[in-house]
């Protein structure tokens, strides 16, 4: 098997597109398995889409190195090609002084080649020194090639490839000498493996509002002993379930429709009322309030002015647009939460304000992040817990796990 990264000397370099498009060459004749450095569900949705299999997330903030080792051999299993997508630059992350959270933590805990993409636009022989900059930064980084993105003319690209000594375009026979050969993934049995006979149904709502999950949470909910259905908030009915999950998306740009769906609406109310364990994030939690009060903006120009009634699980509203929150999340859970108490990491990324009554409890108290108010994040009604922080399910597992045991303890009650 190969194994490769792709990252970009910034944000913006162009590695995105680039990581698309040899993703789908390479997909045209080989088994290619895609990873992604960091919390983020746009780019794996991308390259799962061109690729068939699914992109898996890699981060070395949330996720210990076991975690992350345990991940990428669990998706590389039958795959020719592994080929990992960076986040920003290779060497931003969490930190200012360390590894937590780059691309080039993964790299190292991986093992991996890098093949980085510099934005060659009106540059030269600088080009020249950003690549010995990035080379000489951290010697445990093995650059093994440059591509040149944003490349003006021939000329231009002729003095860029002469100052580095690189070869042509991009040519996927020098790309792949530039991986590693390691050998087959085995198949050695991890806990995303376990297959325990189901005792639990769980419906996971999942459709063009709310599809922001990490393919990982299917394989963790399974190995908890639960079946999943999916199910559509926009247009569709409320499965009988032991539990449900409502994930993050975009419900600001389905408001008409999640408004007309009344049944679906009273349906997961009821749910709630009668003790039915619900997890929801951003997205879902947006849903889960009385309603979103939407704002046409110059700068998000699918919205729609209006307000739409939404589950009412939660007292208050929901207000778009408003100030973009995108934070790592670190911070502990109460005992009152379903998901258990335990400390956690996860991610945050909304345009939205969710305005909550001031006796709301809350059973997140954050110690990095914004949350709903004043680091105070998931909120509680009854069996349901509703946060912007998202949890990746394998660096969380425990947590949900938790949340398993709650619906088993909701069905005995």
């Amino acid at each position: 098997m190969k194994a490769l990264l792709i990252s970009g000397d910034r944000s913006g370099s162009g590695k995105t597109s680039i990581t698309l498009a040899l993703a789908s060459l390479l997909s045209q004749h080989r088994t290619v398995q895609t990873f992604k450095v960091g919390m983020d569900y746009i780019d794996p949705s991308y390259l799962s889409a061109v690729t068939s299999r699914p992109c898996r997330n890699l981060d070395g903030f949330v996720m210990d190195p076991e975690d992350i080792r345990t991940i990428f051999a669990h998706g590389c299993r039958g795959a020719d090609v592994a080929l990992t997508e960076g986040v920003r630059g290779l060497f931003e992350g969490a930190e200012s002084l360390s590894d937590a959270g780059s691309t080039a933590g993964i790299a190292k805990a991986l093992d991996l080649p890098v093949v980085l993409v510099v934005n060659a636009r009106s540059i030269t022989r600088s080009a020249a020194a950003i690549v010995r900059g990035f080379r000489d930064f951290d010697p445990a980084i093995r650059i093994r090639g440059v591509i040149l993105n944003n490349i003006g003319s021939g000329g231009h690209r002729k003095k860029a490839v002469e100052a580095i000594l690189v070869g042509e375009h991009v040519d996927l026979d020098r790309l792949l000498a530039c991986a590693d050969d390691r050998p087959p993934a085995g198949r050695e049995e991890t806990f995303l493996d376990r297959s325990p006979e189901p005792d639990l149904t769980i419906g996971i709502a999942r459709d063009q509002a709310f599809n922001f999950y990490y393919e990982d949470l299917f394989d963790v909910l399974r190995a908890g002993g639960a079946r999943t259905v999916t199910f559509s908030p926009v247009a569709g009915t409320l499965p009988e379930a032991d539990g449900y999950l409502l994930g993050g998306g975009y419900p600001e740009l389905f408001l008409p429709e999640l408004a007309a769906n009344g049944g679906m609406r009273d349906g997961i109310r009821a749910a709630a009322d009668g003790g039915t364990p619900i997890y929801a994030e951003c997205g879902g939690l947006m849903y889960l309030t009385e309603r979103i009060v939407s704002h046409r903006s110059p700068t998000h120009h699918r919205l729609r002015e209006g307000t739409a009634e939404m589950c009412g699980v939660f007292p208050g509203e929901t207000r778009i647009p408003a100030r973009r929150v995108v934070s790592y999340v670190e911070g502990e859970a109460s005992a009152e939460s379903p998901m258990g108490p335990a400390r956690f990491r996860g991610h945050e990324f909304h345009y939205s304000d969710v305005v909550l009554g001031e006796g709301t409890r809350f059973a997140y108290h954050l110690t990095r992040g914004v949350g709903i108010r004043e680091a105070a994040d998931g909120a509680l009604v009854h069996r349901v817990q509703g946060s912007y922080t998202h949890l990746h399910p394998v660096a969380s597992r425990g947590m949900f796990g938790r949340f398993l045991e709650t619906c088993r303890d909701a069905r005995r009650s």
